[in-house]
């Protein structure tokens, strides 16, 4: 089982299995942070020690922390999620307490002991969502009042608002008691999630909290009420958790304490709610008064290709604790699909929303409590009723009921279910569904063959390229020794004048001969044809491909998912993109190796001439007598012309431009066909090149109207129709000057 990197998300893993089969696990809580590369990364929030700044700090995770050494001094959160980027500072009012790292099974972080008096230590988790401060009272106080603690806060130079979006104007104490704040501008919050207080048995309530501002600062306060101290099984907790985005919406609502079964059963309201807690509760109980718990397992399971079929899915749930003390065989917990009104988190009002009240439908196959395994995962199995519930492009909304609650008998015990949720703060139990596909159309693969195919064509590209120099080459040296041989014969004409002038004739003739320019400019031709040829065909391959992407069924699906999909194909294209440059300068490289060799083959060609045209003048007139010398300079004329027609020399070059312009980097092209110097050195020589430039209009005019490039890139109208009905993608792209280029 390989996991498919490229189709991750923040919560979502992607596995390959054997026969076009696929393992989609979708978690709660986030599993992976985007990277500078924005690229995601698994997320790891373990603590290194600044020696510098004497901090405990993080920075694999979709925020970063600075933990102080001490316990009075600044606590940091700097949101970097989705651009929010701005930090929140606290401070508690606190005791000058050293703090020591720990690693445990719930998680790690820093613990200072009696930081707020003896046996009352603060201890801060660093975990995937965040920072999560936590005040354990160890034992009963000796004299019980309301305990309160402080701490100072900086918070961003922007609003702060409740979720009904009330802003607080700072002149007055904004009471957030079953309550989340937003800080931050809109869209790039952080997040004071609703604060909770616990014992060590089975009490839990919202804690009181509370912002504040004294002498021009602002301070955050939360009060445990002596009525939770004094009934409490201690230690007592107290959490205050700074998140960087909402919740999974994932926990449970409870009903009210009530003598009759049917009124906390039929109720249609809750009395109390939790979703921020590390851990979520599915229980009923009976005896002096009843009292039920309903669990949300609100799950996003978007990016399932939407002609895939699921063949099979699995909801696992981590147990903490269970009871089981009405064994009555209704003692069973099964998953129902709720209507709870948010996803991200819970209301009063959700009670009422797992199910129906009563005999709700069942989507698996219900679990005895007694079968349950605590410190372990449990899986309940879908069947295709529950299968039937998976969301592909949104949220799968699951919940979990107790056998009695569901068939509405009342209890005399407690049957009870205890999980982590996706706040758990060991970031390693968390709720997930494993859903299992087979077949349907992988558009993140047919892209992945897109790339494959380019990086193809530029392989081959640079592969034909090499091939092309090498001849290329060849004609230079050849060339360069001929030329060689011609000035030594010129020399000895120089100094033999009175040997045959047939002889001299004759060897001229056998120059342009043994030069074979027509053969090895036609082999370059030819080459050059093969190449033009070959990118065509690999280019109509693409334009294809890229035509059957517009044809598949998982479409519609793709441009709905238009985030991932962005994201997949930036990553694809980046990389694309790089090679090709990567490529292009491997082409300039040798192109502008080839051309220093050109020129300096004109050089020696120049150098030649300027040396022997003294020779060449005083032979000039005899030479030219020789009725054989008229005949070779035809002959060469002819050949030069020949050359240009017969080889169709522009329309070569015309297609070698397209070919440098399906590499997607003009400006290289520029360098290599434009340059003056290089132009100028190679065309120098008047006559050498006359007859070969002269028709550099016809050239110009090739390279404008070639038909061959206007045929490949005809296939951007189909990636126009991809992309114009996409106003995430223009956006994302609408200032990407690479992508332009």
């Amino acid at each position: 089982m390989q996991e498919l990197l490229d189709k991750r998300s923040y919560t979502r893993k992607v596995f390959s299995l054997e026969g076009n089969k696929k393992l989609y696990r979708f978690h709660t809580a986030h599993k992976h942070f985007k990277n500078e590369k924005e690229e995601f990364e698994t997320i790891d929030t373990t603590l290194s020690f600044d020696e510098t700044t004497k901090q405990f700090c993080q920075s694999k995770a979709s925020y970063h922390c600075n933990i102080p050494e001490y316990a009075d001094d600044w606590f940091e959160f700097y949101n970097a999620y989705e651009g929010a980027n701005h930090t929140i500072k606290a401070k508690p009012v606190a005791s000058h307490v050293k703090g020591v790292a720990f690693s445990a099974d719930d998680g790690q972080g820093v613990l200072y002991k009696d930081a707020f008096g003896k046996g009352i230590d603060l201890k801060v988790y660093a975990y995937w969502h965040g920072l999560k401060k936590v005040i354990i009272i160890n034992e009963k106080p000796a004299e019980i009042a309301d305990m309160s603690f402080d701490f100072e806060m900086e918070l961003p130079s922007t609003k702060v608002k409740d979720r009904q979006g009330i802003e607080w104007d700072k002149s007055s104490t904004l009471d957030f008691k079953d309550k989340t704040l937003k800080i931050g501008e809109e869209g790039k919050e952080s997040y004071f999630h609703n604060a909770m207080m616990w014992d060590s048995g089975k009490n839990r309530e919202n804690v009181n909290i509370e912002l504040y501002t004294k002498d021009g600062k602002t301070y955050l306060r939360k009060t445990i009420p002596k009525e939770f101290l004094e009934k409490a099984t201690y230690p007592v907790y107290t959490d205050h958790p700074t998140n960087y985005n909402p919740t999974a919406g994932d926990g449970d609502v409870n009903s009210a304490y009530s003598e009759i079964w049917d009124t906390a059963h039929d109720a249609t309201s809750g009395s109390d709610v939790d979703y921020s807690a590390s851990n979520m509760n599915c229980l009923v109980y009976g005896g002096t008064f009843f009292f039920i718990q309903r669990m949300f397992i609100p799950i996003n399971t978007s990016g399932i290709v939407d002609d895939a079929t699921i063949i099979s899915a699995s909801l696992y749930l981590y147990l903490n604790v269970k009871d089981n003390l009405d064994n009555d065989g209704d003692d069973w917990m099964n998953i129902v699909k709720t209507s709870q009104i948010s996803t991200t988190t819970l209301t009063y009002d959700d009670y009422a929303q797992c199910g129906e009240v009563d005999n709700p439908i069942e989507g698996a196959t219900r679990i005895n409590i007694g079968n349950l395994n605590i410190s372990t995962y449990n899986a309940w199995t879908l069947n295709s009723t529950g299968i039937g519930w998976i969301d592909k492009t949104g949220i799968t909304k699951l919940g979990m009921r107790e056998g009695h609650d569901c068939i509405d008998s009342a209890v005399t015990n407690l049957n009870d279910m205890g999980c982590a949720t996706s706040e758990n703060t060991s970031g390693t139990k968390d709720p997930y569904l494993d859903v299992t596909t087979s077949g349907g159309t992988n558009y993140n693969s047919t892209f992945t063959e897109t790339i494959t195919c380019s990086e193809t064509t530029l392989r081959s590209g640079a592969r034909i390229l090499s091939e092309t120099i090498t001849p290329t080459e060849a004609i230079m040296k050849s060339s360069t020794r001929l030329l060689s041989e011609n000035i030594t014969t010129s020399e000895t004409i120089k100094k033999s004048p009175a040997k045959s002038f047939l002889e001299t004739s004759t060897l001229a003739e056998t120059y342009s001969r043994r030069l074979t320019l027509s053969r090895l400019f036609s082999e370059t031709s030819n080459l050059t044809e093969s190449i033009v040829k070959g990118a065509s065909k690999i280019m109509s391959d693409i334009a294809t491909l890229t035509e059957s992407i517009t044809k598949i069924k998982a479409i519609n699906l793709i441009l709905s998912e238009t985030i991932n999909l962005t994201e997949t194909i930036q990553r694809g294209i980046s990389r694309f993109i790089s090679e090709t440059i990567t490529t292009t300068e491997s082409i300039f490289k040798a192109s502008q190796r080839i051309f220093s060799e050109t020129v300096n083959f004109t050089e020696t060609i120049c150098k030649a001439i300027t040396r022997s045209i003294d020779e060449t003048i005083t032979l000039a007139d005899d030479f030219l007598k020789q009725s054989g010398v008229a005949l070779i300079f035809t002959e060469t004329i002819t050949l030069t012309e020949n050359f240009v027609k017969q080889l169709s020399f522009s329309r070569i070059f015309s297609e070698t431009v397209n070919l440098v312009e399906s590499f997607s980097n003009t400006r290289v092209y520029q360098r290599l066909f434009v340059d003056e110097f290089y132009l100028s050195e190679i065309f120098r020589v008047p006559f050498h090149w006359s007859h070969i430039t002269k028709n550099v209009g016809s050239w110009a005019n090739s390279i404008k109207n070639s038909t061959t490039w206007n045929k490949i890139t005809g296939a951007n109208n189909l990636w126009s129709r991809i992309t114009k009905i996409s106003p995430t993608w223009n956006k994302k792209n609408k200032n990407n000057t690479t992508w332009y280029n």
